[in-house]
């Protein structure tokens, strides 16, 4: 479902206005080397800048030929794209390839919601170096990152939250995902949950495996506790959509 698309235009504009003769389908995907947006319900969510000489590439479940006509030029709206003044910065022109995670937050087990998520980040790490960043927005009620990591094989991908207010991070998610090119994992209706724990809070960093990584036939998941540990243990499993 993905295609390369170029665009040829000499001025500056936003994915909202260089698409606005086009019907988009519902869920539709568009991304440069390190932004992505998704249409929904009439608009496009993280709508960003397209400059001239930028490289995209669009992905619809739209059935038959489209045709794409970029307008002649910007209405006024889009200037230049302000910085995103991430906390982490992700060196997106050292690869070639990237994949989407439309993501929300989970934080001891509670969902971040919109009148607490100003100023928070989510990040996507390989091998410590910072494949992507995004910092939450609000999506008809909930808190998303609608997250471009950038990457060229297979790698291990660990994430990390920020908290702008109090400069709190948290580096240990309770799950990791395999980087696959071009792949979209999560979709607004079902985003992808990644869950962070507070110091203190069920630190059972390695206590649980599933392999073969990644899962086929014949899967298992093991749950390593200590001689000593009493009472219920709850364990969930979920897939890569959440």
């Amino acid at each position: 479902g993905w295609t390369w698309i170029g665009y040829p235009s000499t001025a500056t504009m936003t994915v909202t206005e260089a698409l606005a003769n086009l019907t988009p389908t519902q869920g539709d995907v568009i991304k440069s080397k390190n932004k992505t947006a998704v249409y929904r319900n009439g608009a496009w969510m993280s709508s960003f800048t397209i400059t001239p000489g930028t490289g995209l590439m669009y992905k619809s479940s739209a059935s038959g030929n489209v045709t794409l006509t970029y307008p002649s030029g910007a209405k006024g709206e889009a200037a230049v794209e302000e910085a995103d003044n991430l906390h982490w910065t992700p060196n997106a022109s050292a690869y070639p390839s990237n994949m989407t995670v439309i993501a929300v937050v989970e934080l001891d087990g509670a969902e971040l919601v919109t009148e607490t998520t100003e100023g928070y980040e989510l990040a996507a790490f390989a091998d410590g170096e910072c494949r992507g960043s995004f910092r939450l927005m609000p999506v008809e009620g909930r808190c998303m990152a609608i997250l471009t990591i950038a990457g060229d094989e297979a790698a291990g991908l660990r994430f990390a939250l920020y908290d702008a207010a109090t400069g709190e991070e948290w580096h240990d998610a309770t799950q990791s995902l395999d980087y696959e090119t071009d792949a979209v994992v999560g979709d607004i209706d079902a985003p992808y949950v990644v869950r962070f724990r507070s110091a203190g809070v069920d630190e059972w960093e390695n206590a649980v495996n599933v392999y073969p990584n990644p899962v086929g036939r014949g899967q298992k998941v093991s749950l390593g506790l200590d001689a000593g540990t009493t009472g219920k243990v709850q364990v969930e499993i979920v897939n890569a959509l959440g």
